[in-house]
């Protein structure tokens, strides 16, 4: 079955269940620049990020400018551990 399928059945079980205190549930991708707009697509709603957290990225990582202008359309956060793996997150937040 494609992964996607199984998402969405997943994503309406979920919903239904929501109402019953669920608040933080997360899945894994391998690349949330393209498991997003799916989702969307599919009409999952993610919480709007407003441009100065991407404006305060570049000013705190330099992040280039086309990875914060498809962050910010795509509303995905970033974050990173500085330990010495010196690993990067990226994640997104539903309504």
């Amino acid at each position: 079955m494609h992964r996607w399928i199984v998402i969405r059945r997943y994503w309406n079980r979920l919903r239904r269940i929501a109402a019953r205190g669920l608040n933080h549930l997360a899945f894994s991708t391998p690349d949330i620049f393209d498991a997003v707009p799916r989702l969307a697509a599919d009409g999952v709603h993610f919480l709007r990020i407003p441009r100065n957290y991407y404006d305060d990225l570049v000013a705190r990582f330099g992040l280039p400018d086309e990875l914060i202008d498809t962050m910010h359309e795509l509303n995905i956060l970033y974050d990173h551990d500085e330990s010495a793996r010196r690993r990067v997150f990226f994640h997104a937040y539903t309504e």
